[in-house]
C-alpha cells in the first residue's frame, strides 16, 4: 500500500500560522482547528512551548485525534455518520 501522507515536524506551526491569518481576517469569529495523526510516526504532539532561560513564556495546545488510538468497533457503534471515514484505518491498525 502507498503511503499518501508524511510526517510534517512543522505541523503545529504550521496550524498555528493559519490560525493566525484566519483570525487577522474574521476576528470576531471563533476557530476551531484539529490536527489527525494517522500513525505514531508522523505525530508530533499536540503543543508547542516556548521557554527562555528554563521560563516557559508561552504554551500553544492544538487538539489532536490520533487514529491509531482510535477503535474501529467504537467508532462504528457510535452511529455518527461523521466519524465512518476513520474505520478502515482504525481497522487496519
Amino acid at each position: 500500500m502507498q503511503r499518501l501522507y508524511y510526517p510534517d515536524p512543522a505541523i503545529l506551526w504550521r496550524v498555528l500560522s493559519y490560525l493566525g491569518l484566519v483570525g487577522q481576517e474574521e476576528p470576531d469569529i471563533t476557530i476551531v482547528a484539529t490536527v489527525v495523526y494517522v500513525t505514531p510516526v508522523d505525530g508530533q504532539g499536540d503543543t508547542l512551548t516556548m521557554v527562555v532561560d528554563g521560563q516557559e513564556q508561552h504554551r500553544w495546545s492544538v487538539r489532536c485525534i490520533r487514529l491509531w488510538e482510535q477503535d474501529a468497533q467504537d467508532t462504528l457503534a457510535a452511529g455518527n455518520p461523521s466519524r465512518l471515514v476513520r474505520v478502515p484505518v482504525c481497522a487496519s491498525q
